[in-house]
């Protein structure tokens, strides 16, 4: 599992549920979590797949169970997350098809406030990816954990996290364990490889 997708994964999905939260949520103090959940299934045909002139259907559907619960004295919030995806990608040209499966916790370990407001974050993702290809047997294969971190202004407001702006990713604390099937390989090279 690498940090920088499940940074870019939780940025996206706490931006969209501060979208819908923000108009009924109210600040807590160690009282009971902020849930959302986000469910959604598609299906899509890229017509230029990763610019490989290959027509390429994509079906998934995902599923993001997320929480803010608030502890402590000053209800200091921490991230929760249970996120679950499944697509299948399927050249439309000779029928190869690839699917991939994901299943990431994310867990925040420890939120520092200094005194101008700034949280610096250390998160825990764990988890993984696991590919299968047309016959159904198991391509690629990364599981594991990290540890990141990551800064975001408070806006003032320490116990509404809806408002909170991103400033910076420190990157990797804690490196990916377990198995590293993707590591250094291009998602587009890693794709073609099995469908094109």
């Amino acid at each position: 599992m690498h940090a920088p997708a499940v940074l870019s994964m939780r940025r996206l999905l706490v931006v969209a549920t501060a979208l819908a939260l923000a108009l009924v949520a109210t600040p807590a103090l160690a009282g009971p979590p902020d849930v959302q959940v986000f469910e959604e299934e598609f299906t899509e045909v890229d017509p230029n797949f990763c610019g490989s002139g290959i027509a390429v259907q994509i079906d998934g559907e995902l599923r993001s169970r997320q929480a803010f619960t608030y502890t402590g004295r000053d209800g200091v919030p921490s991230f929760q997350e249970n996120f679950r995806a499944s697509e299948t990608f399927t050249n439309l040209d000779t029928g190869a098809s690839v699917t991939r499966d994901q299943h990431v916790l994310l867990h925040d370990l420890d939120v520092v406030v200094d005194d101008d407001g700034l949280a610096t974050i250390t998160s825990l993702g764990t988890g993984g990816e696991r590919w299968t290809g047309p016959d159904g047997k198991l391509v690629y294969n990364d599981p594991g954990q990290v540890r990141f971190q990551f800064v975001v202004d408070t806006n003032g407001t320490l116990d509404f996290p809806f408002d909170d702006i991103f400033v910076a990713d420190l990157g990797v604390v804690f490196g990916s364990t377990g198995r590293n099937d993707l590591q250094g390989i291009d998602f587009c090279d890693a794709m073609l490889d099995v469908i094109g």
